[in-house]
């Protein structure tokens, strides 16, 4: 895949984030493996719910 292809994925997915998730980010906060890497290669559910879910098993 293009790497400009593999931003605009994780732009998008950036952009659907739940509000929690990005504040975190923003503070730096977030999960370690939590990086651009990873949002190119793992999409995201855009229900907010299941971000959370996601998100809460990258600490298990």
């Amino acid at each position: 895949m293009e790497p400009s292809a593999t931003s605009a994925r994780a732009e998008r997915n950036a952009r659907l984030l739940e509000p929690a998730i990005i504040q975190s980010i923003l503070a730096g906060q977030q999960p370690t493996c939590m990086s651009l890497l990873w949002f190119q290669r793992n999409p995201l559910p855009t229900d907010w719910v299941a971000q959370r879910k996601v998100v809460a098993g990258f600490d298990a």
